[in-house]
């Protein structure tokens, strides 16, 4: 296995200190609404060096919740590394925008009782995409990777989904645009009534297509200026959902099949290459120790160089569609 990052500090990575704030002023908003959320207790894991026990690393990022600015973050990086180098090969990427109709507070996550379970939220988003998978409209697509997300707007939840895949998605001919038709003809939307925005296409050149990538599974700060003024019964369902495991990632076609497994991603030294072992347990972010970085502790970067991953050859699979 094979360490990637850097050694950093607060001073010398601007990225890093923007992240802890943003953690700051999620933990802060929870904590000020009484709402219980894992990004309370993220911190640091902290590892020592078997080739030098004076070694201590620091990684940051251990609660794991959707939530979290860091995790999130931390997260991104290990799709980038995992599925870079299938989505450097795309030969025609573009990147899809597929919008719900706004869903109604109270129904993120939830299944309407009745006669049938009908999903809502993020649930029914995720089912009208893999029916909309199965469409003629989609057979020209051979893989891609697709995320959720979820936004707070004044008429209740924004949910969407970003796509990256490598294909022909025709949704401009001379018959209309058949791929938004399909989609508003699976979430109820109508097209000549001004919903045409719930579907967006966008090419993408191959040299972009890794920075496009990291832009859709990335944490997205912009949507804590509407969390922060919203009561804390919407906080609390955000926190259910997003935290009780909802589906919000995932690949098909090719780029499934053929995306190898992650590995760890902290498994050597930043200082001598040594091999690494846990050591004392999580160290918090508010702690001094962490803060001053005495001698040997580094706070080991995670995000440094997914950009050096080089790109290979042309993306071939048998699979027709994903």
């Amino acid at each position: 296995m094979r360490a990637y990052g850097a050694p950093m500090t607060n001073k010398a990575n601007p990225k890093w200190s923007q992240l802890k704030k943003s953690w700051e002023r999620v933990k802060n908003l929870f904590s000020k609404a009484k709402v219980t959320s894992r990004v309370a207790d993220c911190g640091y894991r902290e590892f020592t060096c078997e080739s030098d026990s004076s070694h201590r690393i620091l990684s940051p990022g251990i609660c794991g919740s959707r939530l979290c600015p860091v995790c999130g973050h931390k997260r991104a990086t290990r799709i980038q590394l995992r599925y870079g180098p299938l989505v450097r090969r795309f030969k025609r990427p573009k990147h899809i925008t597929l919008t719900m109709p706004l869903t109604w507070l109270g129904a993120l996550g939830k299944n309407l009782t009745g006669k049938k379970k009908r999903p809502t939220g993020i649930k029914l988003l995720v089912l009208r995409f893999n029916q909309l998978r199965k469409l003629p409209v989609w057979r020209g697509v051979r893989g891609g990777v697709y995320t959720v997300h979820v936004k707070l707007k004044p008429g209740g939840w924004h949910v969407h989904l970003h796509a990256l895949v490598d294909g022909w998605v025709d949704n401009r001919n001379k018959n209309g645009r058949p791929l938004e038709t399909a989609w508003c003809s699976l979430t109820g939307g109508n097209p000549d009534a001004g919903d045409r925005r719930s579907v967006e296409v966008r090419r993408v050149k191959r040299a972009d297509a890794f920075r496009v990538l990291g832009y859709a599974v990335d944490y997205k700060e912009e949507q804590l200026a509407a969390l922060e003024a919203a009561p804390a019964a919407v906080l609390r369902e955000l926190v259910h959902v997003m935290e009780g495991g909802a589906h919000v990632f995932g690949s098909s076609g090719a780029v499934r099949s053929l995306a190898a497994p992650f590995v760890c991603y902290l498994a050597q030294c930043p200082i001598c290459g040594g091999p690494l072992k846990p050591f004392g347990g999580t160290v918090s972010y508010d702690n001094p120790f962490a803060r001053d970085g005495p001698n040997g502790t580094v706070l080991y970067d995670t995000i440094a160089s997914y950009n050096q991953i080089p790109p290979s050859g042309p993306l071939r699979s048998a699979v027709g569609h994903a």
